[in-house]
């Protein structure tokens, strides 16, 4: 198959509701972070995906432009997943856990939120609870992930960050 005689489609679930966790390896401060994503572990999720790919092959492999170009869908079976009619939601559930993957945009490990929440671990100041002088000022203190790119809100978050640390020095006459 030539590269101009192909079309490829791809599934970003951007509402997630799985959630994973980030926990320390060792007592070294130099030591990865264990990082266990979770992927997958709300059945929501799985159910999202299955219908993006199905939305895919019953509108966009149908569509008049494709058609019009002679353009088909291969319906080769994953190899891991022949066991399972092609396009059927088992099938998809198989294809999907062999494929799925992280596009590593992190965040909500540092959610913000009430201290009594005891999911949440930074305050609206960005302070962490419980802890005097530590700010977190990243993607992580997201409760909810944006649909989209991270960067321009890890831009706004460190801004943020910056004017409430100044205000506090001002504050404190420093």
């Amino acid at each position: 198959m030539c590269y101009y005689n192909t079309l490829s489609a791809v599934l970003f679930l951007m509402t997630v509701e799985s959630r994973g966790y980030v926990t320390i390896n060792t007592t070294d401060p130099f030591s990865y972070p264990l990082i266990y994503p979770n992927l997958l572990s709300e059945e929501k999720d799985m159910n999202a995906l299955i219908d993006g790919y199905n939305f895919l092959l019953n509108n966009f492999s149908k569509s008049d432009v494709l058609i019009k170009n002679g353009i088909l869908l291969d319906r080769t079976p994953l190899e891991q997943c022949k066991q399972y009619q092609y396009a059927s939601d088992d099938y998809w559930r198989c294809h999907i856990s062999f494929n799925i993957e992280s596009v590593h945009h992190f965040s909500g490990s540092c959610k913000m939120g009430p201290s009594n929440d005891p999911t949440a671990v930074v305050d609206p100041q960005l302070r962490v609870h419980g802890i005097k002088n530590l700010r977190v000022a990243d993607s992580s203190i997201q409760p909810k992930i944006v649909n989209g790119n991270t960067n321009a809100i890890a831009l706004a978050i460190g801004e943020k960050a910056g004017d409430l640390i100044k205000k506090t020095w001002i504050k404190n006459g420093i």
